[in-house]
């Protein structure tokens, strides 16, 4: 499968971009985007290579689904996707699905 590919053209700094990005992803990111909405609370980036990347429930549960393969504030973020719409989640024997750049060219 070839990778997908999305460019974005913002209007603000890289560093600003990435912060928003990274930093409080959990303001952006659609509940749709989660396999339980409904108790979904936020979304959290560990700032760090090896950091977790994982969904928090209004319960407190933490659903792991990734884990920062790559940062570099303002220019660098990768990470691994660990990815199913069945809940409880993510399952016993859940596969490792993709991995996921962010690249900033300025």
């Amino acid at each position: 499968m070839e990778p997908i590919t999305e460019t974005v053209t913002l209007t603000s700094t890289t560093a600003e971009a990435f912060e928003v990005f990274a930093g409080r992803v959990g303001e952006w990111w659609p509940p749709s985007y989660s396999p339980a909405p409904d108790p979904l609370d936020t979304v959290v980036i560990e700032p760090m290579i090896g950091g977790r990347v994982f969904m928090r429930m209004v319960d407190g549960d933490e659903h792991h689904f990734g884990e920062v393969t790559s940062w570099s504030p303002g220019q660098i973020y990768a990470q691994t996707w660990t990815w199913t719409w069945t809940w409880p989640w993510p399952g016993p024997g859940t596969p490792e699905l993709a991995d996921g750049d962010l690249h900033t060219d300025r």
